[in-house]
């Protein structure tokens, strides 16, 4: 049902027309405030790249993504279109590492929002 699928996509694309990094900076911000590990893995096209960098630049001088940002957690796929990124061998190698690093550390308190 094409007018369904239409709607729901608006519904994720649409806080993204008026402001290009604000809902994504809000997700982020939030998700790792609450003590969440994340990692964003984009597409290698011009356009995510520039997305990107200005997310990093903007972090870099105002702390645009928060006190909880940790380096490397934005990713470029190198030599990826959008559909590559939902391959299962590429999910498991950005994965892996943060299930790794849960294990690995010690317990992390969670913080109520």
């Amino acid at each position: 049902d094409i007018p369904v699928l239409r709607d729901f996509a608006r519904g994720i694309a649409g806080p993204f027309a008026a402001a290009r990094l604000t809902p994504f900076v809000s997700w982020y911000r939030e998700a790792t405030r609450l003590g969440r590990l994340v990692r964003g893995v984009f597409e290698d096209t011009p356009s995510y790249r520039a997305l990107v960098r200005d997310l990093q630049v903007g972090h870099r001088e105002t702390g645009l993504l928060g006190e909880r940002h940790q380096p490397g957690s934005l990713i470029i796929e190198p030599a990826s279109g959008h559909f590559d990124l939902e391959g299962a061998a590429l999910v498991a190698r950005h994965l892996d590492p943060l299930v790794r690093s849960l294990r690995e550390a010690p317990s992390r308190p969670v913080v109520s929002g």
